[in-house]
């Protein structure tokens, strides 16, 4: 397990925690960004990370964010 920032670019991963309070984990449901989630990273440099989560939706998040959402490898990929 390992935060969204450290995965690999053009990974699948599966999110399987998000740490943080109430309203943090609340931002992310909103973006569809909850345990069991699977996501493609687009790009991450150890800062902004680019994920595609299905269909035509893509978002940005930083590296704050980014480092409360804790991935795995998605083996169905």
């Amino acid at each position: 397990m390992c935060p969204l920032t450290m995965a690999r670019e053009g990974s699948r991963v599966c999110v399987v925690r998000v740490a943080g309070g109430c309203c943090m984990a609340q931002r992310l449901a909103e973006m569809g960004i909850i345990p069991g989630a699977s996501l493609t990273v687009l790009r991450a440099d150890g800062g902004a990370v680019l994920i595609h989560r299905g269909g035509s939706c893509r978002m940005a998040m930083g590296r704050e964010m980014g480092g409360r959402v804790f991935v795995v490898q998605d083996d169905a990929a």
